[in-house]
């Protein structure tokens, strides 16, 4: 089988360590995914943290995902009213926690990782474009996180941090560990 993880995180843009307090540790779920949200000098950035849950409160490694525009803030300004290039990977602040709006992080066994993983990389090769008011960094995690069996806010109602508050609060009550299922999300 293989691995789909590395051990070293995908990212140009790492600033600090990332903290991995709020996932909970489940026997039998060593990987997790974390929906996040980052302030920005406009209304936020919604992004997934994704990879091996590490000891105390460190990932032992992760990749980032989130669709934004290709550029610099006049592509953002144009995306906002059309379609512009986008990138799927790490944005500049993503890793940085002073950044850090809201996370929501679920625990996942390996069997469920190795599914996510390929619909990640999916996700990535199927959007090339962003739109404030189509497809953004919103709809981006919340199509993941529908993939995972989340109940997912409508994305294009929200700002990034309003948006993984709700999508945390609509599934706090979700078993992490229902019994007799061990790939509970697929």
């Amino acid at each position: 089988m293989i691995n789909p993880y590395s051990e070293e995180p995908d990212t140009k843009y790492i600033k600090i360590p990332v903290n991995s307090k709020a996932c909970p540790r489940i026997a039998g779920k060593p990987y997790f995914v974390e929906f996040r949200a980052r302030n920005a000098a406009s209304w936020g950035h919604t992004f997934v943290l994704f990879g091996k849950l590490g000891g105390g409160n460190s990932f032992a490694s992760y990749k980032v995902a989130g669709l934004h525009p290709k550029g610099g803030p006049s592509e953002y300004t144009l995306g906002i009213w059309m379609p512009v290039p986008a990138e799927t990977g790490p944005s500049d602040g993503d890793i940085d926690e002073q950044f850090l709006a809201a996370k929501f992080c679920v625990p996942l066994t390996e069997a469920e990782y190795n599914k996510l993983v390929p619909y990640i990389k999916k996700l990535q090769s199927e959007h090339s474009t962003w739109h404030g008011a189509g497809y953004n960094c919103n709809s981006f995690g919340m199509d993941i996180a529908k993939f995972v069996g989340l109940d997912a806010p409508n994305p294009n109602m929200h700002v990034p941090q309003e948006l993984i508050k709700l999508l945390a609060e609509s599934n706090k009550n979700r078993p992490h560990d229902p019994v007799g299922k061990e790939n509970s999300f697929f």
